[in-house]
């Protein structure tokens, strides 16, 4: 890594942070980031309706959907429960979820803020947004790091820095200190089940928001410790031009994915597939077995047997079997009776999964996926996809994302109170105040 680069891109990525105004946008900008905040809001508000004790929380911050807390505890529960249920955005571009890495944060910090107006509060989430999005292409961890609560950490920060009218040379302090706290996570966590794996994100919305609060206390990074963390210790680099590449021309917002699937990105093309089979008749019974060629970070997820329906969600394997077997991929399906059902057990040990060199090449644009159903009278199926339903190239529409949000609120929110939500947010850009929605949510 250059030094003196990386320290002049990030230098950048504060100018651009504290010069953009909501003004300098295009509609298609401003209306992708306003859907992003609304799936954003749902998938929070499903994801704090997990069974638990009900801890009592004190406190003028929104947990989503729930309750309210004190406000580190509201930016912690609200980055977990955000993907809890695997329902929340990408960006293929960025190696993960970047509204994920700063909503949490984003919500607690406009709370404080009277005069806040929506254009200001869409400035800052595009401005993190875009952000955080360079820093998930351009750093790279050890493969067996997850990249939440890596290299996006920054997001909140730049979140809460732009918000609060913070000066250039603040931002950048930000940018440094947060990314210089990576965790350390493990893809591990997510094959094996394990809640931690959402605790990586509460803890990056945390490192994010109180980065300023560190600054003031004396304490910072610099250049030089964000180098050694990135490659002495976890072994990865930065690419420095690729923190800056086209900012504030090119927007990454732009080009990222809404779910409707329960499980991880990486198993909704074989799902999609497999759904058109059974409409054109195919039937679990039929099934002798299923081979699936994917890309390199794909074919991770080969794992034929879960402890639990959150692992479940990150195996290929046995979200195909239970797309099989009931029909869907929800959040009603994917549950731990479905998981130990021995006909999704004895289906997901007939689906195998292999990484294809050749379409690793053609990433990050194209993310292929071959599919071979062997049937038992020795007939097969075969598919090869490029695109998936919800990407960039195939999006879902307004409509489809908000018939997403409906769906995963029904059970909190009343019909008129969720056409509210939708109505406010849809037209956030006229409020001249938005302290309104967290009496809402």
């Amino acid at each position: 890594m250059n030094r003196e680069k990386l320290e002049n891109a990030i230098k950048r990525q504060a100018e651009f942070i504290e010069a953009l105004t909501c003004e300098d946008l295009s509609k298609e900008v401003v209306d992708q980031a306003k859907l992003v905040l609304l799936d954003s809001i749902g998938c929070m508000a499903v994801g704090n309706q997990y069974e638990g004790e009900n801890v009592s929380l004190r406190g003028d911050y929104c947990v989503v959907g729930k309750t309210k807390s004190d406000k580190i505890t509201a930016v912690f529960l609200n980055g977990c429960a955000m993907v809890r249920n695997e329902m929340d955005e990408g960006n293929q571009f960025a190696s993960g979820h970047p509204a994920c890495h700063f909503i949490p944060a984003f919500l607690a910090e406009c709370q404080e803020i009277e005069a806040l107006s929506g254009k200001e509060a869409i400035a800052a989430l595009v401005a993190a947004y875009e952000v955080s999005c360079r820093w998930g292409s351009s750093a790279k961890a050890n493969p067996a790091m997850h990249v939440h609560g890596t290299m996006q950490t920054a997001g909140a920060a730049v979140v809460v820095g732009k918000l609060r009218n913070y000066h250039r040379e603040e931002i950048e302090k930000a940018i440094l200190l947060a990314n210089s706290l990576p965790q350390m996570t493990t893809w591990q966590s997510a094959f094996h089940g394990d809640q931690i794996r959402n605790a990586y994100v509460g803890l990056s919305n945390e490192i994010g928001a109180n980065a300023y609060g560190m600054i003031q206390s004396g304490i910072e990074s610099s250049v030089e410790t964000l180098c050694s963390v990135w490659s002495d210790v976890i072994g990865g680099s930065i690419d420095e031009e690729g923190l800056v590449r086209n900012l504030g021309k090119d927007f990454y917002v732009t080009k990222n994915y809404f779910k409707v699937l329960a499980a991880c990105r990486y198993t909704h093309s074989f799902v999609d597939e497999m759904d058109g089979f059974m409409k054109d008749g195919l039937r679990p019974e039929d099934i002798e077995r299923i081979e699936i060629n994917t890309y390199h970070a794909a074919s991770k997820l080969s794992g034929q047997h879960a402890r639990n329906s959150f692992g479940a969600k990150f195996s290929i394997p046995i979200s195909l079997a239970i797309k099989i077997i009931y029909g869907e991929l929800t959040m009603e399906s994917m549950t731990n009776e479905h998981v130990n059902d021995e006909r999704v057990r004895e289906l997901a040990k007939r689906i195998f999964v292999h990484e294809n060199l050749e379409y690793n090449q053609l990433l990050p644009d194209i993310r292929k996926n071959g599919m071979k159903v062997i049937k038992k009278d020795g007939t097969t199926l075969e598919s090869e996809t490029e695109v998936t339903k919800g990407d960039y190239l195939d999006p879902f529409s307004k409509e489809e994302v908000i018939a997403k949000f409906r769906n995963l609120t029904a059970k909190i929110w009343s019909s008129d109170r969720q056409e509210w939500i939708i109505d406010y947010v849809s037209h956030l850009d006229e409020k001249e105040s938005i302290l309104k929605l967290f009496e809402m949510i």
